[in-house]
């Protein structure tokens, strides 16, 4: 098989599993609405995904429920690099 055919397969079965985890990161938020922890987690794999200004939203909504975590903080201002808003990512 071809390296650049090798790795477009790993990429695509790489992408389904972040869409599974995505989906399961989404039903943990909706039994248990007050954990920051499926937020953060919805917004990494966002962020994999490439989908960064939803990953964005999410990533604010954990912070709204645990303003300390390195964590999440760091995924933001990584996020914001992405999107250019490096006045923005500059002050976390």
């Amino acid at each position: 098989m071809c390296f650049k055919a090798k790795l477009q397969k790993q990429r695509t079965l790489q992408i389904s599993y972040y869409e599974k985890a995505l989906d399961a990161f989404k039903k943990a938020h909706l039994l248990d609405p007050g954990d920051f922890l499926p937020l953060f987690y919805i917004a990494h794999c966002l962020s994999i995904l490439r989908q960064i200004n939803e990953a964005v939203e999410y990533v604010q909504r954990a912070l709204k429920f645990k303003p300390d975590d390195k964590d999440s903080l760091h995924l933001l201002a990584l996020l914001l690099t992405a999107t250019k808003n490096y006045d923005e990512a500059h002050t976390i």
